[in-house]
């Protein structure tokens, strides 16, 4: 009964620049700038079929989404002692995204741009993360790692929004940490990594389906939380008395 048209295109430019010290002393370091400046454009059509009661178009709309983001970043890397090293760092990112939206359809009000009632989100964040590494062999490293994340929030750019309709979503957060160890055994013929992993997420964006009259529109909006946890291991074997294997 419904058939869902659109066209997606992207235009972009990024670009980023890094400074990293290879000093003799057991101090070093890292730092970077990310800029990001992009637009997103949707073209939506959605059809209907009028023998079972649905309306010949439902949506006739484009969505322009401007992007400018900015991100500097830092590391600082300590040799404890020739076997253990310590990292920490932080990355700023600010971004700005403005959404514009036209109407094709006079069902829906004014042909022509849309007042949007939301159509500028902002976001500013700061993520750290540290982590220490213990190396005892050339075989052997241990560690053990705490990050944080961040994901802006944008627009749904495939609905066509009321002016009372808000068509924003939020950021996306999340933190948590990870320990494992990387080997080498038996004389290099077995290579053995395993790690645990623990992470929470809030404002996690996702997709959901909503009724809306006739139509069925999907769109994304913030769950309250997820918490995301495991083991991971991987194990590679190759022994010198059957070569090739």
């Amino acid at each position: 009964p419904l058939v869902a048209d659109s066209d997606f295109l992207t235009d972009q430019f990024t670009q980023e620049v890094r400074l990293t010290s290879r000093y003799a002393t057991p101090l070093n370091f890292t730092v970077g700038a990310f800029y990001q400046r992009a637009q997103q454009e949707t073209r939506v059509r959605l059809y209907g079929n009028p023998v079972m009661g649905f309306p010949l178009f439902s949506q006739r709309n484009d969505h322009k989404i401007d992007i400018k983001s900015l991100s500097l970043f830092g590391q600082l890397l300590y040799k404890v002692t020739p076997d253990l090293e310590l990292a920490g760092g932080v990355r700023w990112t600010d971004e700005t995204r403005i959404h514009r939206q036209w109407n094709y359809l006079a069902s829906n009000g004014p042909i022509g741009r849309s007042v949007l009632l939301d159509p500028k989100v902002a976001s500013s964040n700061l993520s750290p993360e540290a982590t220490i590494t213990y190396t005892p062999s050339d075989d052997l490293t241990l560690f053990a790692a705490y990050k944080t994340g961040f994901k802006s929030g944008s627009f749904n750019g495939t609905i066509f929004a009321a002016p009372t309709t808000p068509a924003s979503f939020g950021d996306e957060k999340v933190r948590g940490g990870e320990v494992g160890l990387k080997s080498r055994l038996a004389n290099g013929q077995l290579n053995f990594n395993a790690a645990a992993y623990y992470y929470r997420y809030t404002g996690l964006q996702v997709g959901a389906g909503e009724i809306r009259g006739a139509t069925i529109i999907n769109r994304t909006l913030n769950a309250a939380s997820a918490n995301v946890y495991g083991f991971d291991i991987d194990a590679a074997w190759a022994p010198r008395s059957v070569p090739g294997l």
